[in-house]
């Protein structure tokens, strides 16, 4: 069963009370209100180390109308007034209505470890906290509602995934990770410009660039906080409003930690992905053909959109694009794959438009790249957004949809976005059904993968029958002179003689001291 934890984390080195005691709040408040502060910083925190988008020292949006149905208009307001007085938080100062929240980060003093801390489940809002859980799952949509179920059926072996984090940590301390050095230089990169933006909207924000070790222990607390949630179903699943994927702590979990996972009804069971190559350039092809309604594109004038649909259904064009500008390193082919997507799919058109990939794609897909930048062009997110309800509409709306209607709970499947997870046993009915979803979809095949192993299937201890016969109730003793009649050596009995004195002479000499009042 799904518990849905309420859990609260907090900086170590940050006393809540004592500040409100400063702020000349009664006990009364204290007592009641303290946990509204205590989910505030909590959600901060929790989403800087499970939401991908994000990182420590990262600014992250909090809806006001959101905050305010939960906690309340009033205290909302002192939150917002309280911490950032007493130097707790900081935010960016960027809100753009319908498109983007303010953003609030803990202040550098308080981004340290966080401790788990303990609350009056009896207090009024711990209470409403748990009475929106049943709320939430009712007003879920089918999909959606039916991923929380199977969720329930799943588990991880929680000791062997955390002793993985942890030679994971220590491999990656002891020498630096030159992956992990370049993210990290990335990171703080991208943390020096927010922080340069919310300077200029006059917010005072002091810097904040971590260090190598404290983007480890970040990575570490992340991955065992992802493993609690699988185990403990610290969360719901939520189908956000405009890519209309649903987020899960599957979907957030480390792919390194799926091997860990099992049903529980099912322990031995093997589960397997399948996902579609390309899957995000693929999604593009829908947009693009609604560009050439009804005109031929076969007609000369638009091959590089030909070439562009042929290799994107064809699994090819990250190989392509790699073999054209003599890129072979594997971890550099990697690196390519993210900087694409960043650089031309994701982000402003003015900041993208001069890097080397969105070059190289200009010079093989003019016309596809001329249809991104006039998506990108009033809102660059609207492009991803659009992109990712194709995604969902296939995958979730039409293929799992189809799966759920014909199978229930009684067989096992669940998504992580643009993949399917499913049993052993019905990949080939599952590759069907994506390959069908998407064509309806898109308009064009897709090529998808083989089935791939997700976990690794622990075996069962072989237990040795035994013969219905009554145990052997003969004395040890006798036993033992039965053993060394029929099979000790001479040489070790005639050993044994030799140490019979020595071993009397000890039992002898022990039992004086004692007499003596001596404890050995």
């Amino acid at each position: 069963m799904n518990t849905n934890e309420i859990e609260f984390y907090v900086p170590y080195n940050l006393d809540i009370k004592k500040i409100l005691k400063k702020e000349k709040k009664t006990d009364y408040y204290i007592r009641c209100q303290i946990n509204k502060y205590h989910w505030f910083l909590s959600n901060i925190y929790l989403r800087s180390i499970t939401d991908k988008r994000y990182v420590a020292g990262d600014f992250i949006p909090m809806h006001h109308k959101m905050m305010e149905k939960i906690l309340g208009s009033r205290y909302v307001e002192d939150i917002k007034r309280i911490l950032p007085k007493h130097g707790i938080i900081e935010n960016d100062g960027d809100f753009t209505q319908g498109e983007k929240s303010i953003g609030y980060r803990l202040s550098p003093a308080y981004q340290v470890r966080h401790v788990k801390i303990l609350y009056d489940s009896n207090s009024t809002f711990i209470k409403s906290l748990r009475q929106q859980i049943p709320r939430r799952i009712a007003k879920m949509d089918d999909i959606t509602r039916y991923t929380y179920y199977q969720l329930n059926e799943v588990g991880i072996y929680r000791e062997a995934a955390e002793q993985y984090v942890q030679h994971w940590y220590e491999q990656n301390y002891l020498v630096q990770n030159p992956t992990l050095v370049k993210k990290l230089k990335k990171d703080n990169r991208k943390r020096r410009t927010e922080e340069a933006k919310a300077k200029k909207k006059g917010q005072a924000v002091k810097s904040f660039q971590l260090t190598y070790h404290q983007m480890l222990d970040n990575m570490r607390d992340s991955y065992l906080y992802q493993i609690r949630a699988v185990d403990k179903k610290l969360w719901l699943p939520v189908r956000d409003d405009k890519g209309r994927r649903i987020h899960t702590y599957l979907s957030n979990l480390w792919s390194d930690l799926r091997q860990f996972l099992f049903l529980k009804s099912k322990p031995s069971t093997q589960l397997l992905s399948l996902d579609c190559s390309n899957s995000q350039p693929y999604t593009l092809v829908k947009i693009v053909l609604e560009y050439f309604k009804g005109e031929d594109l076969y007609s000369g004038l638009h091959d590089d959109v030909l070439l562009y649909i042929d290799l994107v259904t064809l699994g090819k064009l990250y190989s392509f694009m790699c073999g054209e500008l003599g890129i072979t390193d594997s971890d550099v082919i990697a690196d390519f794959k993210v900087d694409m997507f960043s650089r031309i799919f994701y982000c402003e058109n003015h900041k993208g438009f001069h890097s080397k990939e969105a070059k190289a794609f200009r010079k093989f897909f003019p016309t596809v790249y001329q249809i991104v930048m006039q998506e990108k062009k009033q809102f660059f997110k609207q492009l991803s957004i659009r992109m990712q309800r194709v995604e969902s509409e296939a995958i979730l709306d039409i293929a799992l949809t189809a799966l759920k209607d014909k199978y229930g709970t009684s067989v096992w499947f669940g998504s992580i976005h643009d993949s399917i997870l499913c049993e052993s046993g019905y990949e080939d009915e599952v590759y069907q059904l994506m390959l069908d979803a998407y064509t309806q979809v898109v308009g064009v095949t897709p090529h998808i993968k083989q089935a791939e192993k997700v976990n690794v299937v622990k075996t069962e201890p072989v237990v040795v029958s035994t013969t219905a016969e009554l145990p052997d109730l003969t004395p040890l003793t006798e036993l033992q002179q039965r053993f060394e009649a029929e099979f000790v050596s001479k040489p070790y009995k005639e050993a044994v003689a030799r140490r019979q004195p020595e071993l009397d002479y000890k039992v002898k000499k022990q039992k004086k001291a004692v007499a003596c009042g001596i404890e050995w």
